[in-house]
């Protein structure tokens, strides 16, 4: 039987003002329109907490679910231009999942600052 390791991280990443709220809210709309990896790891489905859903009320959350056990949790912050990212990774050993971890930070942050490096808007 395998064992399987399991990883939680939370990863904060701070816009700059004076634009920094709404480029954080374009970035959250780009994950609620859906992708279909993330560092390599098939996207199982999105859950988009801003809608109602089964009664549970309604939360600026995107949830990304991935192959293998794996998901994303990106929450904004409300007073200032920050995206929170809740990264629970499952891998068959430690350097397994630190190997995902690393696929999928770095996809993320291609996404996450994707305007500072290719120096377009994606509006």
């Amino acid at each position: 039987m395998i064992s399987t390791y399991s990883t939680n991280t939370l990863h904060t990443y701070q816009y700059s003002e004076p634009d920094g709220m709404s480029r954080m809210q374009l970035i959250l709309k780009m994950f609620r329109y859906g992708f279909k990896t993330i560092g390599g790891l098939k996207v199982e489905i999105v859950l988009d907490y801003s809608k109602e859903t089964d009664g549970l009320p309604k939360s600026d959350v995107v949830e990304y679910r991935l192959e293998g056990g794996s998901a994303l949790v990106i929450r904004p912050s409300r007073t200032e231009p920050k995206l929170n990212v809740y990264i629970s990774i499952k891998g068959d050993s430690e350097e397994a999942a630190a190997a995902i971890e690393t696929r999928v930070c770095e996809d993320l942050e291609s996404i996450i600052f994707m305007d500072d490096r290719m120096d377009y808007c994606c509006e």
